[in-house]
């Protein structure tokens, strides 16, 4: 379900905020009518020069879900499903972003749950 909302993104080296713009437009992306936008910034490596984050997309990662819910966005869906699926063990998971337990939810039936649980309509996007 994932690569069918941002498939082009990933290829493009964008997925992570494909995926947060995803969860920041719950009508649309409930409703199968969601258009994903590249983002207007690419944040570079200024974190981690010793593990080499620039080189794979982990700062990116890290922050793809602020930029893309920021703003004018619906930020409290972003922060529903991060919360949610949210853990953390800093010295286990220290690369840990929930990108990709955000892009698991996207499945048909988990994200129908959730278009439920906050009143709008569901329609399966077909693969």
């Amino acid at each position: 379900a994932f690569h069918r909302w941002c498939g082009t993104a990933c290829n493009q080296n964008w997925g992570a905020y494909c995926l947060w713009d995803a969860w920041s437009n719950p009508k649309e992306l409930c409703a199968g009518t969601f258009v994903p936008t590249a983002p207007s910034r690419r944040l570079t490596n200024y974190w981690d020069d010793e593990n080499d984050d620039a080189a794979t997309g982990r700062n990116c990662a890290f922050h793809a879900r602020c930029e893309a819910c920021r703003g004018e966005k619906n930020e409290e869906y972003c922060d529903t499903i991060y919360h949610h699926y949210y853990f953390w063990d800093f010295l286990t998971y220290h690369t840990y972003s929930g990108n990709e337990e955000g892009a698991a939810a996207l499945e048909p039936k988990v994200l129908k749950t959730w278009c439920e649980k906050w009143g709008f309509d569901y329609t399966k996007v077909s693969d």
